[in-house]
Parts: structure tokens; C-alpha cells; sequence
């Protein structure tokens, strides 16, 4: 499983299958914001909602920021106002992320 991302921000991701079909690792290269490439030194800000922030789905690394967590409200809540106020929305491209072999 791997996250959707927002506009601008895309990655390469490579999975490496067993002879039984089962994923055994994941690579991701290439991330960029707006078509630069990441600092991996530098702070970024992420949005996620309380159960990805909470580790949930096993991406247990949000769990572990200490930083303080600003409360955005319920999700639900904001995709039903967000769908109500900007309909028709149009699907993002699927192209963010791209699928090594």
C-alpha cells in the first residue's frame, strides 16, 4: 500500500515480489515537490488524516513525530464541505506516482 499524494509532489516506487507474489520491500527514489528534487535535510510539513497520523495502515513512522499536531477538524467533514463547495471536481491524474518494474 502506498499513499496518494497531493498536486506537484511525485515519486518512483519500486517493489521487489517472492516467488509466492508477496511484496518483500519497497524502494521509493526520485521525490520531488513541483519537479525539485526533496532536501533530505530540510523540514516539511505533511497532511494526513488522525488515522494515518496515528500509525494506522502500518505506516507507523507518523506515530512516532513528536512535534505537536495541529487539529484540522474531522476529515469527513471537510471532504463533504470541500465536494460541496468546488462540485464538479474533477478525479486527480494517477500519474504521481510512477510504478517501477
Amino acid at each position: 500500500m502506498h499513499l496518494g499524494v497531493s498536486q506537484g509532489f511525485t515519486y518512483d516506487l519500486q517493489k521487489t515480489i517472492d516467488d509466492s507474489g508477496d511484496c518483500t520491500s519497497v524502494s521509493v527514489s526520485n521525490v520531488r515537490l513541483n519537479g525539485e528534487a526533496l532536501d533530505p535535510v530540510a523540514t516539511y510539513d505533511v497532511t494526513v488524516n488522525n488515522f494515518l497520523a496515528d500509525g494506522g495502515d502500518n505506516f507507523t513512522t507518523f506515530a512516532t513525530i513528536t512535534e505537536p499536531r495541529l487539529d484540522g477538524g474531522n476529515d469527513l467533514e471537510a471532504l463533504i464541505n470541500d465536494f460541496g463547495a468546488f462540485s464538479p471536481i474533477t478525479p486527480p491524474s494517477t500519474d504521481r506516482v510512477n510504478e517501477l518494474d
